[in-house]
């Protein structure tokens, strides 16, 4: 009688599905398939070991003036391109930029890896006495490296807790 009022004659239409559909064991059950709105198979993953061996190719460096800054960050080479990075390969560039950020690699221009007074020192023509304060700033560069090691060095002795802080900022310093 309900069938009637749905449209069906008879109830031949889902005695054949019922017979259809048996679990393991020979009992009908009817199961809705599975929701697969917003599923997708897996994607292809990329091997990315020789994108990344072809970056470490370059040398990343740590940066001489800004390594305090940014701790462990390595720079390649301000005058490399994308196009120098991989000309044999087929890369997307946000495939490239995402490992090399994956990395903790940037890249530099040349001019703010140098303070202002040192640039100005290589912009003077190279008399004697130019020459003579370039290197004065150099030595006073370095004794200032040299004074903060030694801080940082009383600070692991005085604070045992900070030799962590003081390890990694050596690892950057020393490297």
């Amino acid at each position: 009688m309900f069938l009637v009022t749905l449209g069906f004659k008879t109830d031949t239409i889902f005695k054949t599905v019922l017979a259809a559909c048996k679990d393991s064991e020979g009992n009908k059950v009817v199961t809705p398939n599975a929701d697969k709105r917003g599923k997708h198979p897996n994607h292809h993953k990329k091997n990315l070991d020789l994108l990344e061996s072809h970056i470490l190719s370059f040398k990343p460096r740590l940066s001489h003036y800004r390594r305090y800054y940014v701790s462990n960050r390595r720079y390649l080479p301000y005058d490399l391109s994308i196009n120098l990075k991989h000309p044999n390969h087929k890369i997307v560039n946000e495939t490239h930029r995402q490992v090399v950020n994956s990395m903790n690699i940037g890249f530099t221009e040349d001019s703010p890896e140098k303070c202002g007074t040192y640039v100005e020192y290589e912009a003077m023509n190279l008399t004697p006495k130019n020459v003579l304060l370039k290197n004065m700033h150099l030595l006073k560069v370095n004794s200032i490296l040299v004074f903060i090691m030694y801080l940082l060095i009383k600070v692991g002795t005085y604070y045992p807790h900070h030799t962590k802080a003081t390890d990694r900022i050596f690892g950057v310093m020393l490297s």
